[in-house]
């Protein structure tokens, strides 16, 4: 469709168009899309059928005592971990939780949803996706230099989550009530030395941040120490 189809008697001399509707907001966050893994949602297409085929959880309980921490405004601990046989809990609480839920990353191997440089970008995304003032700032952050996405995870971590933050905390501005991020299945993630990363990242990191941590899954033994060091800093909640 042409703009000026009923023009008449128009004369332009060197016309410049603009075309900035796509490009005002939004290349930043684009790349942040392209380096996440949308299927990794608790509620992506992906999952959809997967609950069903998971063992029905006897310890509903713990879904009333996960959405009780999720909700107060100042928990006594910034993380959770709850180990026990794979089940449906954790679709169970990431459904129930609703609007507190800030973001979620489902591991699956079978699923191919395992890539440990892809975990903090889908995070980051999906925080954009809640948080206009967030999105503005990591979507600016991004145009300008966009190396963080492909750094170690410990640099994405400190770059696309805590320091976009840290300055939204300095504005004094507020996240509302979406307050936890769900992990589920971290034994699923590709690579032993990156799924440690993940675990003292997740467990020693975050008090920082506005947020509380979750993670469901049943850790191998050789990743035990690192759960003795999350009753530090947060809790363990185990299930038979």
């Amino acid at each position: 469709m042409s703009f000026f189809s009923h023009a008449n008697n128009t004369v332009m001399k060197n016309p410049v168009f603009v075309e900035n509707h796509l490009e005002r907001h939004g290349r930043g966050i684009k790349l942040l899309y392209n380096a996440s893994l949308p299927e990794a949602a608790h509620d992506s297409a992906a999952y959809e059928f997967v609950p069903e085929s998971l063992p029905k959880t006897r310890h509903g309980h713990i879904l009333e005592d996960l959405s009780t921490w999720a909700q107060h405004p100042s928990p006594p601990i910034s993380s959770l971990w709850i180990l026990g046989p794979k089940s449906n809990l954790a679709h169970l609480c990431a459904d129930k939780l609703g609007d507190y839920l800030a973001a979620s990353f489902f591991f699956s191997r079978e699923l191919g949803v395992d890539d440990p440089t892809r975990f903090f970008p889908t995070i980051a995304y999906q925080l954009a996706t809640h948080f206009p003032t967030y999105e503005t700032l990591i979507d600016a952050k991004l145009r300008r230099s966009p190396g963080p996405i492909s750094k170690s995870l410990k640099i994405q971590f400190r770059e696309l989550i805590v320091q976009p933050f840290q300055q939204l905390g300095a504005r004094e501005e507020t996240i509302g009530s979406r307050r936890l991020i769900m992990v589920n299945g971290l034994d699923d993630c590709k690579g032993d030395q990156a799924r440690k990363e993940l675990l003292r990242i997740l467990t020693t990191e975050t008090e920082a941040l506005p947020f509380s941590a979750s993670e469901f899954g049943c850790m191998a033994p050789k990743f035990m120490g690192g759960l003795c060091e999350a009753r530090r800093y947060g809790g363990v909640r185990g299930m038979p």
